[in-house]
């Protein structure tokens, strides 16, 4: 270590010690050149780079200030996976630095594997010292605001990142009517089809399934050529998965409740919806899916025909597939076939930014979310990354999202994509078991009538221990 960096880490040291002793003036040039035990020209060049890295102030005639402490806020997300082109954390990185340049605030940008984020979330919010600003989906956000662990945003609506921010997502963000986070991306579920396995079973690969009936004549066209398999579903303990599921039972008029919150699991068209899917895997090649990746990485290796995702899902696509083809010679992206509601059903998911209840900064922490809203250069950067439009409505209709293939078909798929089993406050409660259900009666054969029955009396026996009522 040189004189300089000696003198500098001592002079650090003693601003540390000044600072939580309540003191914000240095010492004489004298006295200070002792302490770092080097010369006033060593001492005055150590002191310029402090003062360009913010830690003191020089004012002339009145002495050398200390500067209050920077802040620093931390920011739990899931982008960390490095795609074939892009890597999500050295983005981050420099949105972070020009973040700290322009507010003198720090970020500490705690990214987690997406497949451990929830357990990770679930430990950092029940910390004593929360993360300050967390990534969440509509999902993570009812489990876990049952245990009021997030900080309500109704002091912030006269900001203007609320101004233009699309509402359907705000609303999936709201619980009792007050508002706990603000949408940064959109991401509604579209089917994608695998152009390849289409050309090998003698299909048009340009062509996507307008109908339910049309996507199951597909599948069973995919099969007989034995290459691959028609379309799968992971509906497995991860209770996530089922959304796969839920577009095809608003296909059908189904869901799990209606406009008013009545339960409506064990509805005819429910049951219509599981006939439908029970018939599409009999006697199919269905792989064995266990979780989400592996159906995409089925996908991406031209196994699988067709797969309901979402936009961020291109992304591993690319990663998955290690021949480096271009993704649109290879996938396409289609609207969601229509059933019999005569309109191609979809759910709406989101990527939603919330501040934790006991957050140590707040105020900081809602000025990143200012930040990462604000400027559309930076969500076309994210856009680039994860695939994923912005839940800014200006931006969002703008040209350069209507330019790309893939993501022009989920902003139309957005017309239609539902919010509504985020609002009762039932169905996340709910979901492993509506999954594992599910699972059986699609899977495993069983009856579809007696299973749906089973459901509702789960579910109602959950009513009967939630005080929550519908929002």
């Amino acid at each position: 270590m040189t004189q300089f960096e000696k003198a500098k880490a001592a002079l650090e040291s003693y601003i540390g010690e000044s600072r939580n002793a309540g003191i914000n003036i240095l010492p004489p040039e004298d006295e200070l050149a002792t302490i770092a035990g080097v010369g006033r020209n060593t001492l005055r060049r150590v002191i310029s780079v402090l003062q360009d890295d913010g830690i003191v102030r020089r004012i002339q005639g009145k002495g050398t200030f200390i500067e209050e402490a920077p802040v620093t806020i931390s920011f739990y997300n899931w982008l960390v996976y490095q795609n074939a082109d892009t890597n999500p954390r050295l983005l981050m990185d420099r949105w972070f630095r020009e973040f700290q340049s322009e507010s003198g605030v720090n970020v500490d940008n705690v990214a987690v594997n997406y497949s451990l984020y929830s357990h990770a979330l679930h430990d950092a919010l029940l910390d004593a010292v929360q993360p300050d600003l967390v990534l969440i989906t509509p999902f993570w956000f009812h489990s876990f605001q049952r245990m009021k662990l997030f900080r309500n945003l109704d002091d912030y609506l006269g900001r203007p990142v609320f101004a233009d921010v699309y509402n359907p997502a705000l609303e999936m963000m709201k619980n009792r009517d007050r508002i706990y986070g603000v949408p940064w991306v959109l991401a509604p579920l579209a089917l994608y089809y695998n152009k390849n396995v289409l050309a090998q079973a003698g299909l048009n690969p340009e062509k996507a399934p307008q109908t339910l009936d049309e996507l199951a004549s597909m599948c069973r066209k995919v099969e007989e050529n034995g290459q691959a398999s028609g379309i799968c579903f992971s509906l497995t303990q991860y209770a996530f998965n089922f959304f796969q599921i839920y577009p095809i039972l608003l296909s059908f008029g189904g869901g799990f409740s209606d406009p008013l919150g009545n339960l409506t699991i064990d509805s005819e068209a429910n049951l219509k919806a599981l006939h439908w899917l029970q018939n599409l895997y009999k006697n199919s090649r269905r792989p064995v899916v266990t979780d989400l990746d592996t159906g995409r990485k089925l996908f991406a290796n031209d196994k699988l025909a067709f797969l309901i995702d979402g936009p961020y899902a291109r992304g591993n696509f690319h990663y998955f597939n290690n021949r480096g083809r271009s993704l649109r010679e290879s996938y396409g992206v289609a609207k969601i076939p229509v059933g019999e509601t005569g309109r191609s059903e979809s759910i709406l998911l989101s990527h939603n930014l919330a501040i934790p209840r006991n957050a140590p900064h707040p105020d900081e922490a809602f000025r990143l979310i200012e930040y990462l809203l604000s400027n559309e250069t930076r969500l076309r950067e994210y856009h680039e990354i994860d695939g994923v439009p912005p839940a800014v409505s200006n931006i969002l209709y703008s040209e350069y999202y209507a330019r790309d293939p893939f993501t022009s078909v989920f902003i139309e798929q957005l017309e239609t994509a539902s919010t509504a089993p985020f609002k009762h406050p039932l169905f996340v409660r709910s979901l492993p078991f509506l999954t594992n259900i599910f699972h059986r009666i699609i899977m495993d054969g069983n009856d579809a009538a007696a299973g749906l029955a089973k459901l509702r009396e789960i579910i109602e026996i959950i009513g009967l221990d939630s005080s929550e009522t519908y929002l």
